[in-house]
């Protein structure tokens, strides 16, 4: 039971890091586009 918990929290974890890993790529892409429309 207490295994399966902690498994919970690392997928909850993992999944977090990867959304907000998605965000900054996002906004990486953005502030490029806007470099390359303002040169």
């Amino acid at each position: 039971m207490w295994l399966l918990h902690r498994n919970r929290t690392t997928i909850y974890t993992v999944m977090l890091v990867r959304t907000t890993q998605i965000k900054m790529r996002r906004k990486q892409t953005r502030i490029a586009q806007q470099q390359k429309t303002s040169l």
